[in-house]
């Protein structure tokens, strides 16, 4: 069983969203047949089952967790800064998967080797997707996760990724592909050339403040795109 405890706010006076515990020793039981879980308080610490788990609310805005063990099927979902041992960790506030593509510059999907993807086979080739995403929250660094898919008959161009600094678009990652490249190739997607390199992982980490990001994806790609092509999957934002 999982067990979502969603804290939005935890203030000195422990005024919650969903769940508030007072009085001398309070506590909270969640009777499961295979694995009771119990909630209670005990000094500054708010405890999750039988000392394993235990949220140190320090300040309104910041909520410290400490693990020491935790046993059966228990989720943790904190809507706040994560902060362990002193460190902040980092907070996904954007993912995609591209089954219904909203607001990007070229919002066409499609699905290839099993993966959905924007753009994609006889999609995307010169053509460029980008997208803005505002109001994020309050981060001194950001991290892009996404996957880039090279498609057909590429003859060495270059993919890339920008993204916005102080108003600005810096490339963030490239990489070129030529069809062939590999000793042996499949044929997973697309036309009738192999795939020598059909995914490569993208993870960047860079500082950042502001609170829009601008994402762009491209290629320098020259022919039909049923030719040659890429796609975009799994995309995530973290911040911290």
């Amino acid at each position: 069983m999982l067990i979502f405890l969603v804290i939005s706010r935890i203030t000195s006076a422990l005024e919650a969203s969903g769940i508030s515990l007072s009085g001398q020793n309070p506590s909270l039981y969640l009777d499961q047949p295979s694995h009771p879980v119990k909630l209670y308080l005990d000094s500054d610490n708010f405890n999750i089952g039988n000392n394993y788990v235990w949220i140190q609310y320090q300040t309104p805005d910041n909520i410290y967790l400490n693990v020491t063990e935790v046993k059966g099927g228990t989720a943790l979902e904190i809507n706040n800064e994560f902060t362990l041992d002193g460190f902040a960790q980092w907070r996904m506030v954007v993912n995609e998967d591209f089954s219904n593509p909203q607001n990007w510059s070229n919002n066409k999907n499609s699905e290839c080797a099993g993966i959905i993807m924007l753009g994609g086979y006889c999609q995307f080739s010169q053509t460029e997707a980008s997208k803005t995403f505002a109001n994020l929250p309050s981060h001194k660094q950001l991290k892009i996760k996404a996957t880039f898919h090279f498609i057909d008959a590429w003859i060495g161009e270059t993919a890339y990724m920008k993204a916005s600094i102080d108003g600005k678009l810096y490339y963030l990652w490239t990489e070129n592909y030529k069809a062939g490249q590999a000793s042996k190739g499949i044929n997973v997607c697309g036309g009738h050339h192999a795939e020598g390199k059909f995914s490569s992982p993208i993870e960047v980490t860079l500082p950042h403040t502001e609170s829009q990001l601008e994402v762009v994806f491209g290629a320098n790609l020259d022919q039909d795109p049923c030719d040659e092509s890429w796609g975009v999957s799994a995309f995530m934002v973290y911040v911290r």
